[in-house]
């Protein structure tokens, strides 16, 4: 479902000839989180924001995200964003 809503917006952003993209990576949708959903765990965020990378690079459209949103404790909020860089780094940086 999600993966189709993502799909779907990058066939506008290609309609729309778009010179960037802003992503907000947000959390509050994470399982643990109180504004959350008990089903988007942390593997499918991580595999959200992959998929959001692995289009942009290859429509080659810049793409600048942002971190948002986790009302969760710091420490359990911290390692949800730390994988949004994972996801960036393992589409832009990692050996093919």
């Amino acid at each position: 479902m999600y993966r189709e809503a993502i799909l779907e917006a990058f066939q506008y952003a290609s309609r729309w000839d778009a010179d960037l993209i802003v992503y907000q990576a947000g959390m509050d949708c994470h399982q643990h989180d109180k504004y959350g959903s008990k089903w988007f765990t942390t593997a499918l965020l991580f595999e959200r924001d992959r998929i959001v990378f692995e289009m942009a690079k290859k429509m080659k459209i810049p793409l600048l995200f942002v971190l948002a949103g986790g009302y969760q404790p710091l420490e359990d909020l911290v390692p949800l964003h730390v994988n949004t860089f994972k996801a960036a780094h393992q589409i832009y940086f990692a050996e093919v």
